[in-house]
């Protein structure tokens, strides 16, 4: 009998810690959500200009885009399909959002007439190389020798084809090079499911949208109507896309309408609530806000110098720290010795490239500037010349180097996690090392890999002490359009406004700042996150 009660007092103690360990957990949880929710509110409140705004009219808005959003949600709770097809609209339109800030940087650093003479002289080649040839065995090596012919004949003759090309309006150039190919591409993808007519009418409908931009968007400089055009069919490409594939598929697209839905709500109750009278919200973050450089004044004050500094940063140091760190993990995991004094080399390799993963940012912008700004020389011998101070070099490999340790774990953990089984299986059936890897350890490990760089690059998009060492400005007044142009970064403008003697900049400029880097770093995540689930789906 008192073992019976012993057993007894033991199992209840056991499920008092258990309900105590999830209270403990569930609490932990809640401080995180509630304080992730708090920094966020405030930081909207004082972006959107909420606090000059009537309580009636904030009521009036929130009802509106509450009613909006719940109806979404209650009518994709009814049906599976348009609830996967809402999510990956939302999903669709993020990801284009974050391709079209990176596409319109790109066009920047390029410029539209460079960008013209490599797109007529290899790319649209390239491309009509690719549709002519049926026969896919030769297709691949056909378009491969067009493409790299092509760009060899636009190099030499691009002082040539870029006077040719300034001639032209920017917004036209990327009509001709960008639109009408991509229209002819929509034909020859939907013509032969949906027929000609529905094919002539999407290429005969992205032809007009490209024609009726400079009618239709006030775009001021610096976002002239040529780079709205590029944004715009960056965002809706990748909605474009996965409309046509459930069309393919036989699947219903009306989910696909939900963030419009939800946008559409939010705007009509901005209507009503200024209807009503009451006062209205006086954004900070606003169209000028993020196509203005900084001013004394808190009214003109913008961040797109910043932005565009932010997102070319992440462009260089993405093409350099990328390669260099998963070609690391795949020597380490697939190709390394374990045993011996090689293995034990490679051990302590392993043990220092966990132990950079933690050291402070702050280092690494002391390396930055020690070796890579100021370069390093053996007596009258320089090894490596430098790259200056508060340079787009110097920035993208700093914060590569800050990335890398973290990317390299990642991508180790992701080529860790294939199993063994795939890989005997290959052995046996007579693959190489080599094709073994090709065809069955990355493909498998792809996910975790890009999930891990994505990231590690939306950390490194909010680092401010890098910079700060690395000699970077806290304000420019134009975006770099070159790898050797000063450069800042949003955390780094930000920094700035935080120091400010006029209050508005401390409170609604500083706050719509944040609030824009925290959305691009959301956006980063997400993007990680989408990518990462559509490789499981597929696997």
């Amino acid at each position: 009998m008192a073992t019976v009660d012993r057993l007894t007092f033991t199992n209840g103690l056991s499920k008092l810690k258990g309900a105590a360990f999830r209270l403990v957990c569930l609490g932990a949880t809640a401080v995180g959500v509630l304080a992730l929710a708090a920094l966020l509110l405030t930081v909207t409140w004082g972006a959107l200009g909420f606090d000059a705004a009537h309580p009636v009219w904030i009521l009036v808005v929130l009802t509106a885009t509450g009613l909006s959003t719940g109806g979404v949600v209650t009518y994709a709770r009814r049906d599976e399909t348009v609830k996967l097809a809402a999510i990956s609209s939302t999903a669709a339109l993020i990801g284009g959002a974050v391709l079209g800030v990176f596409a319109v940087v790109f066009q920047l650093i390029v410029t539209p007439s460079v960008w013209a003479a490599y797109a007529g002289g290899a790319l649209l080649p390239a491309l009509v190389t690719a549709l002519v040839i049926p026969n896919r065995r030769y297709r691949l090596p056909a378009t491969a020798a067009v493409l790299v012919g092509g760009g060899v004949v636009a190099t030499v003759a691009l002082d040539t084809l870029t006077e040719l090309a300034g001639a032209a309006d920017p917004w036209l150039l990327y009509l001709l090079t960008i639109v009408v190919p991509l229209a002819v591409l929509v034909w020859t993808r939907v013509e032969p499911t949906a027929g000609r007519r529905r094919a002539g009418l999407l290429a005969g409908g992205l032809v007009l949208a490209g024609v009726a931009v400079p009618l239709l968007t006030p775009a001021p400089d610096p976002l002239t109507p040529g780079l709205v055009l590029v944004f715009g069919l960056a965002l809706f490409s990748p909605l474009g896309v996965l409309a046509w594939r459930r069309f393919r598929n036989g699947q219903s697209n009306v989910g696909l309408a939900a963030p419009l839905v939800i946008v559409g709500g939010a705007v009509v109750g901005v209507v009503i609530a200024n209807a009503t009278g009451f006062a209205a919200a006086d954004p900070w973050l606003d169209w000028q806000f993020l196509t203005s450089p900084h001013s004394r004044l808190p009214e003109d004050a913008g961040l797109y110098p910043a932005v565009v500094g932010s997102f070319f940063i992440m462009m260089v140091m993405a093409a350099f720290a990328f390669p260099v760190s998963v070609g690391a993990a795949i020597y380490l995991e697939e190709y390394a010795p374990s045993t011996g004094w090689r293995g034990r080399i490679v051990q302590l390799i392993q043990v220092n490239i966990a132990n950079l993963a933690g050291v402070p940012s702050v280092v690494y912008g002391l390396l930055g500037l020690a070796i890579i700004a100021r370069g390093v020389s053996l007596g009258p011998f320089a090894l490596w010349p430098g790259t200056g101070t508060g340079v787009v070099t110097t920035a993208a490999f700093t914060l590569g180097l800050l990335i890398m340790p973290i990317t390299i774990i990642s991508a180790q953990e992701a080529i860790r996690a294939v199993p063994d089984a795939h890989r005997r299986a290959s052995y046996a059936m007579g693959a190489s090392d080599w094709h073994t890897l090709r065809n069955v350890v990355l493909p498998e490990a792809l996910p975790g890999i890009l999930t891990g760089t994505i990231l590690s690059l939306g950390r490194a998009i909010g680092e401010t002490a890098p910079l700060i060492m690395i000699g970077a400005a806290t304000t420019v007044y134009s975006p770099p359009t070159s790898l050797n142009d000063s450069v800042s970064a949003m955390p780094m403008q930000i920094y700035a406004w935080a120091g400010e003697f006029i209050a508005d900049f401390r409170t609604g400029v500083l706050s719509a700042g944040v609030l824009t880097l925290l959305l691009a770093m959301l956006a980063i995540n997400a993007v990680a996150i989408l990518v990462r689930n559509r490789y499981e789906r597929n696997q």
